[in-house]
């Protein structure tokens, strides 16, 4: 029985996956008193924070976002 917590690396403690590729995602975009969702498909995982690359089929765009959320995230600029 030894000290367990010498095992454990912080790669091992990292924030849970809140979005995944493939997955349908809600984008949100907020300004002023203007906010829009739109359904669009995440290409990459990421955890809360996270800056994630997405599609959106409706638009014909990617966008770069930020993961606010389980399957959603905040738009922070068009590609």
């Amino acid at each position: 029985q030894g000290d367990w917590s010498s095992d454990v690396c912080s790669s091992d403690l990292s924030s849970p996956i809140l979005v995944s590729p493939g997955q349908e995602v809600a984008m949100i975009f907020s300004q002023g008193s203007i906010q829009l969702e739109l359904n669009c498909e995440s290409r990459q995982s990421g955890s809360k924070g996270e800056q994630v690359q997405i599609y959106c089929q409706e638009t014909r765009k990617k966008y770069t976002t930020k993961v606010i959320g389980a399957g959603e995230v905040q738009w922070l600029r068009t590609q």
